[in-house]
């Protein structure tokens, strides 16, 4: 005869206890960083691949009174339809108004690719990491190329060409030499150093020299 405190500890190792304890530790998290993620994937991958090939955990969790009021719930039996891992993490999630629909999603990209080659648990970590990485990558890659792409606000430093230049409305075309520093960020400063000759008068920063008095003539023989 199985003792009542055999039964507390089988029930407490159960798939669905484990499930329910990560759920418990997600409800604490505010933001699902790749770590923790990474974390949480993997301890869902195991339990999963106990819970699709033991009948007895199989069926205590479809039996879990939370998915009476869902559409799409495990049934008993032969797994049909969505794959048990699409379920435990659901499960795992919560359900109701305050789970958050992005980590289902989220430990979905991490986990189906794995499920559905059948890789071992062992190496589940190892394949999470690959992906985030390469998640991580091509965010960078397109966070690079909108950057390129977009319109950059850049900051002038006042200096003496700057201020008759701004001061003057309309367009104009000069000749400067411009120093160009770019900051972190992206920050982009720019500071005239220089005008061309032309805007120099343009602006008056450059005063016209008086032409000197032609030599008078010296008559030959003087």
């Amino acid at each position: 005869m199985t003792s009542k405190s055999t039964l507390k500890q089988r029930s407490e190792r159960s798939c669905v206890a484990k499930l329910l304890k990560i759920r418990a530790k997600l409800a604490t998290v505010g933001t699902l960083e790749a770590p923790q993620s990474r974390k949480y994937a993997v301890k869902i991958y195991r339990i999963v691949s106990r819970l699709s090939s033991d009948i007895d955990e199989w069926q205590t969790f479809c039996e879990h009174p939370e998915w009476a009021s869902e559409k799409r719930k495990p049934q008993p039996g032969k797994h049909k339809g969505d794959p048990p891992l699409r379920f435990a993490i659901k499960f795992a999630v919560g359900f109701g108004p305050n789970a958050s629909g992005s980590w289902v999603r989220t430990f979905n990209g991490l986990l189906l690719g794995a499920w559905s080659e059948r890789l071992v648990s062992a190496k589940v970590d190892e394949h999470v990491k690959g992906i985030q990485e390469d998640k991580h990558t091509k965010a960078a890659a397109a966070r690079d190329k909108r950057r390129e792409n977009s319109t950059q606000t850049v900051k002038l430093t006042p200096s003496r060409f700057s201020k008759p230049l701004l001061a003057k409305e309309g367009e104009h075309y000069v000749k400067a030499e411009l120093k160009i520093t770019v900051q972190s960020g992206q920050k982009t400063v720019f500071e005239i150093a220089g005008l061309g000759r032309k805007a120099l008068k343009s602006f008056g920063l450059l005063k016209l020299e008086k032409p000197k008095p032609a030599k008078k003539p010296t008559s030959a023989g003087k």
